[in-house]
């Protein structure tokens, strides 16, 4: 299904994912950048990770919805390091139409189910 999506700035794509965010700069993503613990699982498997800086904005940010993400935001390598900690996600590239210098995007999906560990606990 495709829908309208509109970004922070209001600018509208279509996207084949009505929940999605679109990322055109770092200040999409959400703001804490301080070192945070997760648990992730994948299956029956399940891992903790720590994660600071754009890795956890990516992170925290996927946690809410799929990324629409231009070219030019480059997050490609937060999303690889995220998964050489066992972070799982579908990448499509190419999805969705993005105007003038923005000509090339790629969605990633969240496939791991992620929670943040509070301080002190769950």
């Amino acid at each position: 299904m495709s829908d309208d999506i509109k970004t922070p700035r209001g600018a509208q794509y279509r996207c084949a994912f009505t929940n999605a965010k679109t990322i055109l700069s770092e200040t999409d993503l959400k703001p804490d950048t301080a070192p945070a613990t997760f648990m992730v699982t994948n299956g029956s498997e399940t891992s903790t990770i720590t994660v600071a800086g754009l890795n956890r904005q990516v992170l925290e940010t996927l946690m809410e919805a799929p990324l629409v993400c231009a070219s030019t935001v480059r997050l490609a390598a937060n999303v690889h390091c995220l998964a050489g900690k066992g972070v799982m996600f579908d990448t499509i590239h190419n999805a969705v139409q993005l105007p003038g210098k923005h000509r090339r995007s790629a969605i990633y999906v969240l496939k791991s189910d992620v929670r943040r560990v509070e301080e002190g606990g769950e």
